[in-house]
């Protein structure tokens, strides 16, 4: 210590002495040039180049100026230490540690951030509850870091809690809300509303009184429906189903936030047993009601306008078959009777005769033809029960089915082969129905089915118009035993008008390789077609085609793999394949077939075996090669099961 002192008595009389010589500020600067060389000295130039720093002059200099400050920016050093922005943003991460934050380039002390957390505290026990968005604005501070900091104090230096939503709560205000949302919900009667009370502590509360057994009713989004409402609600819907036998949906789906419930049907369930209908919920008590009071009021009529019986309320049109005994039908809101069928089948009985007849036209008179808009025709003609036309349209489409049969019958020694032409049409139709539908869905992964099309239309189809046109020309006395494509035209001209028409367009269609566009032809014109009868094949007929094709592929795939017809293999595998996935597809050996199946065939099942076999056959591969593939394919398969 005595030494210390020795030292700074010398540097004071130094000082005092005049100065005898005096270096240059360029001498000082080589001078100090010279030092930093040889010891590799660290020094910091000043913005006033009059000064120098060391690298831990700079740290401790700014570490004094944010704990005197509490929070200095970056941006604002420079101008109080005299350094540059460059040192400063380089050094201050040095000065960082327990008492000091870098946020944001603003240096902040742990008194600062004290302080802070004291004001926030003082802001809650005023106000009861501050956002931590709030904070974030007021402070210019991260949410994070605010949060994390506030996290570290809470119930101490900040007495108060987190709600949801990032929420600084009270105690006190906690309590209070609770109190004044219990108070408000033990007194509501009906519906209320709570969008004005603090949502970020709404939904806990409310869920913590109805556990608690405290309140009695449900949350619903910000409305509350107590259990008593929902009691006088119940018994509201109960008294309307019990006077009336049925309830409509509409008027229970308008009450059913206040029924506890977002099932509506298990509501309905609920009250007694009974159907459903198209608008309500029906007793089964008034069903049966309805159906004996439709039995009687068709006793003696041949037909009816449903809404002229004095029906209830609740039924629709939509409503009308599900309500209807055996021997009463319905067209539209219209209800007829088997007598009404049978009378009208008995008015058509010369339409019937000559069509019975089959006999060929003599040239220049148009004969008779069987079609819906015949039998229009014919009652109306006759003014079969003085309906009106609306009815005569829906009614006539089972009078045609009824005369159709009848026909048949009459022709049953002559009809026989026909019946197998017919048959094998049908089926015919529904193979290249389904095709087409797989086509559909194919589309959607391998947008190339032109060709598959343009395929389909120049065989399948093509083929399937050639068969309709010889059972027609049949059927009108013409005995062809085929019909060639090039000979349909001369053919055509054989027929009714009707026909005619229809048969051009049918083949106009094919002609322009339009499938889609042939078959939606033909099913709309089929009823005005006589003798043969098809339809848009539905799931249930569906499924067994694509059972029966299954089992006879696997069969076929197995003869062709015992004789290495690679061709036969490859088109039955992939059919085979695809058939499992309910696609049906039909190609020839052909080698663009061949190459189109394959790329077809990959977009559903990826690179397996069978693709690979495809590719390989396209390709030309040798015999061995394609034998070793044969074998795989066949396990893959499992033809052997």
């Amino acid at each position: 210590m005595s030494d210390l002192k020795l030292l700074r008595s010398k540097l004071m009389s130094l000082q005092q002495k005049p100065v005898g010589n005096r270096l240059s500020e360029r001498n000082v600067v080589d001078i100090v040039q010279k030092l930093v060389e040889k010891y590799n000295l660290t020094l910091i130039f000043t913005l006033s180049g009059k000064e120098y720093l060391t690298p831990e002059r700079l740290v401790q200099d700014i570490t004094k100026e944010v704990k005197a400050e509490g929070r200095v920016g970056l941006l604002d050093l420079p101008n109080i230490l005299n350094a540059s922005i460059d040192q400063i943003e380089a050094h201050a991460p040095t000065a960082i540690g327990k008492d000091l934050f870098l946020i944001n380039g603003h240096l902040l002390s742990s008194e600062y951030i004290d302080n802070m957390c004291q004001e926030i505290n003082l802001s809650l026990q005023e106000a009861g509850q501050i956002s931590l968005s709030e904070l974030t604005m007021k402070y210019s501070l991260p949410m994070t870091f605010l949060k994390s900091e506030i996290e570290k104090r809470l119930q101490n230096t900040i007495q108060a809690q987190f709600s949801t939503n990032n929420v600084l709560v009270t105690d006190s205000y906690l309590q209070r809300h609770l109190g004044k949302l219990r108070g408000s919900l033990r007194a509501a009667t009906k519906p209320l509303d709570l969008k004005h009370f603090d949502q970020s502590l709404l939904f806990s509360q409310v869920q913590t009184l109805i556990s608690s057994g405290q309140v009695k009713g449900t949350l619903d989004g910000l409305i509350f429906t107590p259990t008593i409402h929902q009691a006088t609600v119940w018994d509201e819907v109960k008294s309307y189903f019990f006077v009336n036998r049925f309830i409509e949906h509409d008027y229970i789906k308008k009450r059913i936030q206040h029924l506890g419930s977002g099932d509506w049907k298990t509501i309905c369930e609920k009250l007694d047993a009974g159907e459903f209908f198209a608008d309500a919920y029906v007793s089964t008590e008034l069903i049966l009601e309805t159906k004996g009071k439709i039995v009687e009021n068709m006793k003696g009529k041949s037909y009816a306008d449903f809404f002229d019986l004095d029906m209830p309320s609740c039924f629709t049109e939509e409503d009308i078959e599900g309500l209807l005994s055996e021997g009463i039908y319905a067209n539209s809101h219209y209800l007829y009777t088997e007598k009404a069928l049978e009378s009208a089948v008995g008015l058509l009985g010369q339409l019937i005769a000559a069509l019975s007849e089959e006999t060929k036209e003599i040239k220049g008179k148009k004969g008779p033809s069987l079609s819906v808009d015949t039998i229009i025709g014919e009652l109306k003609k006759k003014k079969f029960l003085n309906a009106p036309l609306e009815f005569l349209e829906g009614f006539s489409d089972a009078v045609y089915s009824r005369v159709s049969h009848k026909i048949a019958e009459n022709r049953e020694n002559r009809s026989k082969p026909s019946e197998v032409a017919q048959d094998t049409f049908a089926q015919d139709f529904n193979y290249l129905f389904l095709c087409n539908k797989s086509i559909q869905i194919i589309q959607k992964s391998f947008p190339n089915i032109k060709p598959l099309q343009v395929h389909l239309s120049k065989t399948l189809a093509n083929n399937l118009l050639n068969e309709l046109l010889r059972i027609e020309l049949i059927h009108h006395g013409f005995q062809i035993p085929a019909v060639k494509t090039n000979d349909r035209a001369k053919l055509v001209i054989k027929l009714p008008d009707y026909l005619k028409i229809i048969f051009e367009k049918l083949g106009e269609k094919v002609t322009a390789k339009d499938l889609d566009g042939f078959i939606s032809e033909l099913l709309a014109n089929i009823k005005n077609i006589p003798i043969v009868t098809v339809k848009a094949v539905d799931k249930k007929t569906e499924r067994n085609i694509l059972h029966k094709l299954r089992t006879e592929v696997k069969i076929r795939l197995k003869k062709e793999v015992s004789i290495k017809n690679y061709v036969n293999i490859a088109l039955l595998g992939a059919k085979y394949k695809l058939l499992e996935s309910n696609l049906l597809i039909d190609l020839p050996g052909e080698k663009w077939a061949l190459t189109l199946l394959s790329d077809l065939y990959s977009t559903q099942y990826g690179q397996d075996i069978t693709t690979t076999f495809l590719r390989a056959l396209s390709s030309d591969a040798g015999k061995n090669i394609l034998d070793e593939m044969v074998e795989e394919l066949s396990s893959y398969l499992t033809l052997s099961s």
